[in-house]
């Protein structure tokens, strides 16, 4: 049947028991107590009546046997716990109140993803926005650093060239001009000379009348030569040596103009550069957020109003936006319910521990949930004046409620 199967009875009368045996019978080894024989005793057994199937689990000092019969079938099926594990999947025994109360929040989370089964672990995709944002920020600085220093240029003139002008090329001919400064030098020298040769010459003609004949040779001979520097010395023009001179002064400032212009170019070009980086992070967060969202729209939440908050790197789950510890208990434990039921989709059996701690209200909104859902809830509660409940006594049933428990009907081989 479905709905809620008290158990009631003063403490240490094996209310517990019961719900570990169901646990125990079901779960394989690793969910049987360190003591399932009671003390005294030197075996145990569950039997657990599925309808179709019927589990027996036994217990010996050494060891612990299962066995899984099916209704109208003669013989134990093979592998029990693999048919079992078929039927169970990951919820077996799951608590309500142990999803509330004792689970972080943390372990919240990682128990509804479990149950989403998503394509993609949301904490996964804010991993990667992290990156992306630590990233984003560390190059929003470099962008700030070069945006500052950018600001603290000058504009570069718009007559300043990109290429610097040759100094060598200008002192090469400031050179070249030189050296003819030089040979104009030497073509004068040799003109004063001359002029030099023929005082000479003269002075030796009036008072050497005895060497006139070579006094005269040499004069005609100064005096070609005269002729021939005068010719020279004439037709020369003086090169302007200003305008190259000034060039060369001009030339380091506009070299220096250009070097702060190519300077600044870089820097525009590295800011430029950051700035699509930055941008290109920007669209990757953009991107994990919408997958997020996404992944998250199209999950199949157990309960309508579940979801996800992330603070910090550390997410909670929520119910309609609130983190469910701020939520009220009733809302709580209906979130509790739905995720139990999701995780039996099989054997719709539901153990709630510790039933005493709610109050009647509340154990009768738990019973129409679990009743409309069809699941069988077995319930725990302290006391004996529980009419609808199986009353335990020193491990042994005293009374049950009217109607609400029968025995299993039908044949197994």
């Amino acid at each position: 049947g479905s709905g809620i199967t008290k158990i009631a009875g003063p403490n240490g009368a094996g209310k517990s028991s019961v719900l570990d045996a169901i646990y125990a019978a079901l779960g394989g080894k690793d969910s049987v107590p360190d003591m399932p024989i009671n003390a005294g005793a030197q075996r145990a057994k569950v039997v657990l009546d599925l309808g179709e199937l019927r589990v027996t689990r036994t217990f010996t000092g050494k060891d612990t046997y299962l066995e899984v019969e099916r209704r109208g079938q003669k013989g134990a099926l093979k592998k029990p716990q693999d048919v079992l594990n078929a039927i169970i999947g990951t919820g077996l025994g799951f608590d309500p109140l142990e999803f509330v109360d004792r689970l972080k929040p943390g372990e919240q989370v990682t128990t509804l993803l479990r149950l989403l089964a998503l394509p993609e672990d949301p904490k996964a995709i804010d991993i990667t926005k992290k990156s992306f944002y630590d990233t984003r920020t560390i190059i929003n600085r470099e962008v700030t650093v070069l945006q500052t220093k950018l600001a603290g240029m000058a504009e570069p003139a718009e007559d300043v060239p990109d290429e610097e002008v040759s100094v060598a090329a200008l002192a090469a001919e400031h050179a070249r001009l030189v050296g003819i400064h030089h040979e104009y030098d030497e073509k004068r020298t040799a003109m004063a000379k001359a002029e030099e040769a023929i005082a000479t010459a003269g002075r030796e003609v009036d008072r050497l009348a005895r060497e006139l004949a070579l006094a005269q040779a040499r004069l005609a001979d100064a005096m070609k030569a005269g002729v021939a520097a005068g010719a020279a010395a004439s037709g020369l023009t003086e090169p302007d040596l200003t305008a190259v001179t000034q060039q060369m002064q001009d030339a380091e400032a506009t070299n220096a103009k250009i070097r702060s212009k190519k300077v600044r170019a870089a820097v525009a070009h590295d800011l430029t550069a950051k700035q699509r980086e930055s941008q290109d992070l920007t669209d990757g967060i953009a991107r994990c957020d919408q997958r997020k969202r996404t992944l998250l729209a199209e999950a199949k939440f157990p309960v309508p109003g579940l979801g996800f908050a992330e603070a910090e790197g550390e997410y909670t789950v929520t119910f309609n936006d609130v983190p469910l510890g701020q939520c009220a208990k009733s809302e709580q434990i209906r979130v509790g319910l739905g995720i139990a039921m999701a995780l039996n989709p099989t054997v719709r059996v539901i153990l709630l521990r510790d039933g005493s701690l709610l109050d009647e209200a509340t154990l009768a909104m738990v019973s129409e949930v679990v009743t409309e859902a069809g699941f069988q809830l077995w319930c725990e509660v302290v006391g004996t004046d529980h009419a609808d409940a199986v009353i335990l006594e020193d491990g042994g049933v005293i009374r049950l409620p009217a109607g609400g428990v029968t025995a299993g009907t039908g044949a197994f081989a």
